[in-house]
Parts: structure tokens; sequence; C-alpha cells
């Protein structure tokens, strides 16, 4: 294992057909945000315009992405650069606003474009979710939530080596509108999976639930421990 920290691109472009402008992310995930400029087992760098992401992309050579809007699904030329780093051996984390701001259909046609046509979004509700046997055995998490309430755009069709939180038995739908049912087990919340030479992780929840940010930091490191070619394959 390399002691050098891994390099990540926050990838926070403002772009005219965005619903949610850079700004948005600070203001929304203000300990996530904290957390990354804080953690020392990282490199950090900030894509805030189109050009800045090709910049840092050549430049600054990142080994992971955190996409943490809708940019990757509304704009073809960041999904035009965002390929050819995954099948070199990059991460991508799709999370924080990320499940926000992407219409489903479109979260749904840039999964099969990747290589994940079987990951389809699904229910979103508030629920508890735990951390799966797989999850902490794969990615070497150490120390997270076991369980934790989260309103999440879950995903369906995900296989159980690459889910990572999935709703924890008998779990029920938590709102104060409605009466709460039960949630689907089969869904999840979190995810990993290699693809080619490189890797994808989905987090579907949509607020700033101290579990997620704890599960993001971890994922650098886990992925670093274990190397992306430990993951399991789609």
């Amino acid at each position: 294992m390399s002691d050098l920290p891994n390099k990540v691109l926050l990838a926070n472009m403002d772009l005219p057909r965005s619903d949610f402008g850079s700004d948005l992310f600070h203001t929304a995930y203000p300990r996530l945000d904290q957390k990354l400029r804080e953690c020392s087992s990282i490199q950090l760098q900030t894509a805030l315009t189109l050009a800045e992401f090709d910049t840092q992309l050549e430049e600054f050579k990142p080994s992971v992405i955190l996409f943490v809007n809708e940019a990757l699904v509304i704009a073809p030329s960041v999904l035009n650069r965002f390929l050819p780093f995954l099948q070199s051996g990059g991460i991508a984390v799709l999370c924080a606003l990320f499940p926000n701001g992407s219409p489903p259909k479109r979260i749904d046609t840039l999964l099969a474009s990747i290589g994940l046509p079987a990951w389809k979004t699904s229910d979103y509700h508030r629920t508890d979710f735990q951390l799966t046997p797989v999850g902490k055995a794969n990615l070497h998490l150490h120390d997270m939530k076991e369980t934790y309430s989260s309103k999440a755009l879950q995903l369906s069709g995900v296989a159980p080596e690459h889910q990572i939180y999935t709703p924890r038995p008998n779990a029920l739908t938590q709102s104060l509108v409605f009466a709460p049912s039960p949630s689907n087990p089969n869904n999840t919340m979190a995810t990993l999976a290699r693809i080619a030479s490189g890797a994808v992780s989905y987090i579907g929840d949509c607020n700033n639930e101290d579990g997620t940010n704890q599960l993001i930091l971890q994922l650098f490191n886990s992925c670093k421990v274990a190397g992306v070619q430990a993951l399991p394959q789609c």
C-alpha cells in the first residue's frame, strides 16, 4: 500500500442547466465539506467549472472523483471525460446532491452506460439501514455505524456482493405525513462495484447524515488498502 494520500477531486461544477449551484454543496453539506478538507489521508482539489474539471483530470490526476451534484448526468462532456477515467482505474463516488438533483431516469441511463444495467432507481423514503456483512468484509470497513436512519433514493437490482447498506430486517418507512409501510429489503442505499479497472460507488442518502459522511471517508481508505482489483466485479 502506498503511503501517499489519495488524490480526490470534488466535482462540484456549476452548470447552466443545473438546479443546484456550486454553493449549495457547501451550504447543505457543511460537515462533509469540513471533514474532506481536514482528512489527512486525502489530497483534495475542487472543480467548479467544466474547464477546471478538464484541467484537474489532466494535471492533478485524481484517483477518486466525488460527483456531488448532477453534472455527470446533464453534461455530456463530463460523461465523455469520466468514462476513460473509470476504465483506467479511477474510482467514482456519486453522492450528496447527486441523488437529490439527478432525475431518476437519467441516473438509470448513466448506470446502464457504465456497465450497470441492472441497477435501477427505486424507492425514495426515510428508513433504517444496516451495514451488510459483505460490505464489512470486502471493504475493510471498521468503526462504521451498524445502523442509521436516512432519507435516500435507493437502488434495486444490486447484487448482494455490491451492497454496503440495505434496509434492516423489518424496517418501516418513516414519515410525518404517510403511515409506516415495510421497506423493501432487496433495495440498497449504498453500493460499490468494480467496473473494468475502476470502481463506482452510489450513495443515495439525500441528507447530511453522519453515517454517510463516515462511509464516504472510509471508502477512500478501504479501496486504498484492498485495491480496486480486490472489489467484486459486475
